[in-house]
């Protein structure tokens, strides 16, 4: 089984169950084609042949983060796929969407489009079937800046953007330390596109793109007011001290944020943030080694090279680079 098939295989039972209630049988072939359809695509073959990358989706968190259905070719596929009139297409197409947002909400890990080099031969394609409108500019930072409506970032891989958190600051301990003196101070590990069910991970997750303005905006504080921003795709995750618990983590997250001038715009240096997470089970938050599958020392630790003294490990399968892999 692909591992978008596998990813989505509970949203094909929902389906099913729920079409079942209402007198219609669905196979599940047909099921995984009209979960394609609902993100854009044709068929469910062509997300398997271009790896799009699926993933479970936390959908009471940052902006940008819920996907933008395309209703119309939903509606074709279950009007063509299940051989029903265009009312009762239109009726099930709205029950899709809202099983896919509300009751199993998935997503396109629209990051990892943009940031891994697997994708360069069909980045461009698969940011405009997720473009739902092509007049319109992407609600996602990451599409956007794939499809030039906004300026590109200054890195655009994980191994970029770790270089260049390396010398942002940030407060350890009450001391101004950069995030480089950070990883040297104890072991730190990497994680690439941390689940979204790890709040502190939001900020490297965010993807905010243009959006129109809304009523309830002008009630909030402007601090929070909501801006296009994109995280860097990756935390970094340090042991440190808790009161509460005896094992606890810094989650180590990043993001830039678009600035905006009469004449220009361009990204901010990248934002560190550290938020501290208790590592352990309670009502609604799992620790770390059963959202990951396995213990968080399984995960890429960051050493520095002995020749060059750069940041070696791995991400995503990818070497971050030293002078060993340059050669």
């Amino acid at each position: 089984m692909s591992a978008a098939k596998e990813i989505l295989k509970p949203a094909s039972k929902l389906l099913i169950t729920e079409f079942s209630k209402r007198g219609i049988t669905l196979k599940p072939t047909i099921s995984y084609q009209l979960i394609s359809a609902a993100f854009g695509f044709w068929s469910h073959e062509s997300t398997v042949d271009y790896t799009v990358p699926f993933e479970v989706l936390n959908d009471r968190h940052y902006f940008g983060a819920k996907p933008k259905f395309h209703h119309s070719l939903l509606c074709e596929r279950v009007e063509r796929l299940l051989n029903l009139d265009h009312q009762r297409s239109k009726d099930l197409t709205l029950l899709i969407v809202d099983l896919l947002t509300h009751h199993h909400p998935i997503r396109v890990q629209t990051l990892k489009v943009l940031y891994e080099p697997v994708y360069d031969a069909t980045r461009e394609m698969i940011f405009r079937v997720l473009q739902s409108k092509s007049s319109e500019p992407s609600h996602l930072a990451s599409v956007a800046i794939a499809l030039n409506q906004l300026p590109a970032l200054p890195a655009n891989t994980i191994d970029g953007h770790l270089r260049l958190m390396c010398s942002a600051p940030m407060i350890v301990d009450k001391e101004r330390k950069t995030v480089g003196e950070f990883i040297d101070q104890a072991p730190t590990w990497i994680w690439c596109y941390p689940s979204p069910f790890v709040k502190e991970a939001f900020p490297s997750l965010a993807d905010q793109g243009f959006r129109k303005p809304r009523i309830e905006d002008e009630w909030m504080v402007p601090a929070v007011k909501p801006r296009t921003e994109i995280g860097i795709g990756f935390v970094l995750l340090q042991q440190c001290a808790s009161e509460f618990a005896d094992v606890a983590y810094s989650v180590i997250s990043g993001h830039y944020e678009l600035e905006t001038t009469v004449s220009s715009s361009k990204w901010s240096a990248i934002k560190v943030v550290k938020i501290p997470r208790d590592d352990v089970t309670y009502h609604g938050h799992k620790a770390l080694p059963e959202i990951l599958g396995h213990p968080v020392d399984e995960l890429p630790l960051l050493s520095r090279c002995s020749t060059c003294g750069e940041l070696k490990g791995v991400a995503e399968g990818t070497p971050i680079s030293c002078c060993s892999s340059k050669k």
